[in-house]
Formats: C-alpha cells, structure tokens, sequence
C-alpha cells in the first residue's frame, strides 16, 4: 500500500539560540516512500532539528506536473520558505525558476544541469547566481563515480572467484531515463570498457520494480546463455535479481555477483549473509549535508557558489568486508546520534565541508552528541 509522505515541521534544536529558525521547504521527488526515502526523510529530519531548521517535507509525485503545481502553491501562498529545495526537471526549469525568481524566493536544486546532456538549457537558465539570482546553486551526488566504483567492485569479485572465466558478462538493469540513470550508465559502462575481460551484455530499464528487476534477469539470463555481473540501480532490484538468480538454481557470490544502490536494509542483511555482493550509498545523507550548508549560508557564510558546480559528496561501498563496521550509519533509529551542527563550517572554521563516511562514523560512534568531540 502506497505510504503517504507526512508533512514534518521541526520546532525545537539542540542550538535554538544560535539564530532565529530557518524555515525550508522541501519537495521530494517520488509518488511513494520506499525505505530509501524514508531513511533520506529521516536522516534530514534529524540534521534539521541540530540546526534550528524548520523542514517541511512535501511530495512532488515523481512527475515534474505534481511538482510544478507545488511550486506554484508555494510562489502564491502568503507565507513562504525561506529557501527552497527541489529536483528541477529540464521541461519546466526555466517556467519555475522565472516564478521562484519574481517571488524572490532563494532555492537549491538537487539536479545536475552542468552535466553534458543537459548543456541545451545553458542559454534559457545559465548556471547558478547568474541569470537566477535567488538559484543559489545545485546539491547533487556523483552518478557517475558510484556505479564506476560499484561496477569495478563486482568485476574484482567475480575474477577473484573464477579466475578461469574467459569472458565476464555483465547486466544493468536500470531504474529509468532520468539525468541520474544516465550517470550511473556512464559510470558502470566505463568500468566494463576499461576490463578487457568484460562485456556488457545488456543495460535494461526495470522502472524501479522487483517483479520487472526479477523477471528480466531470469529472461536475460537464458538469452544471453548466461550473466556473471548484475548491476542494478537499487537495491530493490538487485534483490529482485537475487531471488531470479536463486530461482534457476545459481548461487550469489559463487555463480553471479550482485550489487546494488541505497544501503537498503534488506540489502544490508543480504551482504550479511552473502548473497549480495556489494551496495553503493551515502546519499541517504545528501540533503542532511545541504541542511549543513543551508544553515551556514543563513549565518552568513559564501556556501552557494555561482557557475560551474561540483559534486557534493560521493559514493561509499558497503561489502562483506566492511559492512559490521558501516551497518551503523544505515540505522534509523542511530541517526539522531549524529549531531550535524559538527559539520558546519560556523563550527570547523573550515572553508571546505567533511562530508566523508570516516567523519561520520567519528560522530556516531560518541557517547553524546551534545558535543562534537
């Protein structure tokens, strides 16, 4: 049953006297909450409660529609955000940044504009603080990098454990055909291009579901005579792959090796157990990081930058070798342990944020989190 996203107002901080609250909203890309989103609602939750931030949460529906009807809402309501957070979709950019703009509302896009797909709405949007004043920047993860380190990964596994394989055949099976989707196509298809002993027999679109994920594996495995890599853009799917692969009699980390994205915690319970190879993530943390520079910007502090932009952090793997000492930071109920203020640049006197795991496991990993030491 489809579980509705609640509206969550954040009204009490560990650091309420530092400024006055912060009120941001946020519009969150999907129709549903998957366990990914659920973690990523949380995650930020507990960043926005560290930080004074009032965070309200709305769904877009996972279609730029719903979410063009939102923004309007919002630029018509008598009482606005004071910054805006969303996954601007290239069709409406340059309609919604124009409303956004006039109604002098700042906003921060989670989509990746600079990458080179996207370059045709350079002359309608420009980059960030140029054409749009109030685009303060876009807060995006590097694609490409997680499935080039999950893709190398998987092809390290399966040449360790069959050394006198000729020719490693290699899955994608993909969520869809959005910016992020093509980024992890380029990272994984670059990894097979390098491996002189891969090939990728196929990239197919599962649309984000496990009755699809599974299907088109048993499929696929039959008319490619067989498949040694799977590569799958969720985890949701790669278990999918998993349950197909165990159905015709193979056996995960012996006969195939499947990794997936979003440290999923059946995903996690499944590299426990060995049946899961590997599982890309991090950015469950992402919006809990912009929570960091959102607040840093509100204390006055040059975060959002104008031009060509940057990833905001990168993809980590979790596996059999370190999955005891990363299953923490998948927790749910080990997120309010983190206190996020510690990231800040008012609290590190930084002029570059931390945003790595080895940071994050620091934090987790204190007896309070009333300090930051």
């Amino acid at each position: 049953m489809r579980t509705k996203l609640t509206v969550f107002l954040i009204i009490i901080s560990l650091f309420s006297c530092r400024v006055n609250a912060i009120n941001v909203t946020y519009i969150a890309d999907t129709n549903e909450i998957t366990p990914f989103w659920q973690n990523v609602h949380d995650i930020a939750q507990a960043a926005a409660q560290d930080l004074n931030i009032n965070l309200t949460f709305v769904r877009g529906e996972g279609h730029r529609l719903y979410q063009d009807e939102v923004i309007k809402k919002i630029v018509e309501a008598k009482t606005k955000p004071d910054l805006l957070i969303f996954m601007a979709h290239k069709r409406s950019a340059l309609r919604n940044f124009t409303l956004l703009e006039q109604a002098k509302i700042p906003f921060v896009t989670l989509s990746h504009f600079t990458y080179k797909d996207n370059l045709n709405l350079k002359p309608q949007i420009g980059y960030p603080q140029e054409k749009f004043k109030f685009w303060l920047g876009e807060h995006y993860d590097d694609h490409t990098q997680g499935a080039y380190l999950l893709m190398n990964n998987l092809l390290t596994r399966a040449k360790k454990v069959k050394p006198d394989n000729p020719l490693i055949k290699v899955l994608a099976i993909n969520g869809d055909f959005a910016a992020q989707s093509l980024q992890k196509t380029a990272g994984f298809t670059k990894s097979v291009n390098e491996d002189n002993q891969a090939i990728l027999v196929q990239n197919i679109v599962a649309y984000w579901d496990y009755d699809k994920a599974e299907d088109y594996f048993i499929n696929l495995y039959r008319r490619h005579k067989g498949i040694d890599v799977v590569l799958a853009a969720s985890d949701h799917m790669a278990v999918a792959a998993i349950e197909g692969a165990k159905d015709i009699g193979l056996i995960p980390n012996k006969d195939i090796f499947i990794g997936g994205f979003d440290w999923d915690r059946k995903a996690i319970r499944g590299i426990k157990q060995e049946q899961l190879t590997a599982s890309a993530g991090g950015h469950i943390y992402s919006v809990a990081w912009l929570m960091a520079k959102v607040y840093d910007h509100f204390q006055t502090k040059t975060v959002f930058h104008p031009g060509i932009q940057s990833p905001s952090s990168e993809f980590s793997l979790i596996d059999i070798h370190n999955v005891n000492a990363m299953e923490k930071l998948t927790y749910q109920n080990d997120f309010f342990h983190i206190n996020f203020y510690c990231f800040t640049q008012t609290y590190t006197k930084e002029s570059v944020y931390n945003f790595s795991i080895n940071a994050l496991n620091r934090q987790i990993n204190r007896a309070s989190n009333h300090t930051c030491h």
